[in-house]
């Protein structure tokens, strides 16, 4: 019962980091804050 908890936390977790990364567009502030930054 614990490993489908655990499982299941992983699958969450991956979840809403793919969200946050679309809706987000973190690749794109974080390209644009690297050339910037140079």
């Amino acid at each position: 019962m614990v490993g489908f908890a655990v499982v299941g936390m992983f699958v969450v977790t991956w979840a809403v980091a793919l969200l946050v990364w679309r809706l987000g567009r973190i690749e794109e502030k974080w390209t644009t804050a690297a050339s910037s930054a140079t």
